[in-house]
């Protein structure tokens, strides 16, 4: 019998062997800095950042599936209007301002019976817009939100030319929200943040 879990649990009895590196994550976090995690895929990392938001308001987005901004951006939106940690407010003038960059529909789970949102975006030529709706939408309601963009490289594969310019202005605008980019090719993500 194998003794690894191999499947995702936020068990901390599970978590081993990365103590250090965890305080020294959230050391970072705590000092409002934005955090840069590469290494092999299937090495943990995103064992790593689930385990750091133990107890702390944030999520991880997977980009690995994106094919395009919109896609990306949509995955985000949608990890986040839908995550329990985030207030939705119909009433809020953000919330109304999300409505009209976004098409966003509300559902019902078949399964649990809780409400639900769906989010799709498709307009590339809005996309530094919308994701600057998001962010302020969330830093107003949740300051010090952790936003863990995991399998980030994926965005060098887009066919939009400025998918990197977009997301780093975004980071750089909302200084309320902390954020994790989380990567498996090392060399494009050490490009990505040291070289422009």
């Amino acid at each position: 019998m194998n003794p690894f879990v191999l499947h995702h649990d936020d068990n901390p009895d599970l978590f081993c062997d990365r103590e250090e590196l965890l305080a020294t994550l959230e050391s970072h976090l705590s000092n409002g800095r934005n955090l840069m995690l590469y290494g092999p895929r299937r090495m943990g990392k995103t064992a790593l950042l689930r385990r750091m938001l133990l107890g702390k308001k944030g999520v991880v987005v997977d980009l690995l599936a994106c094919q395009d901004l919109g896609e990306a951006i949509s995955k985000i939106a949608n990890t986040l209007l839908n995550h329990p940690d985030v207030e939705n407010d119909l009433k809020d003038p953000f919330w109304q301002r999300l409505l009209q960059a976004f098409q966003i529909s509300f559902n019902m789970n078949s399964v649990t019976g809780e409400p639900g949102v769906t989010v799709g975006f498709s307009d590339p030529t809005r996309a530094g817009e919308a994701l600057g709706d998001l962010g302020a939408y969330l830093a107003r309601i949740q300051p010090g939100f952790i936003l863990c963009l995991d399998e980030f490289q994926q965005i060098t594969h887009f066919p939009e030319s400025n998918t990197e310019a977009i997301f780093r202005t975004w980071m750089q605008t909302h200084p309320n929200i902390r954020f994790a980019f989380s990567g498996s090719q090392s060399t494009l993500m050490a490009a990505m943040f040291s070289e422009k």
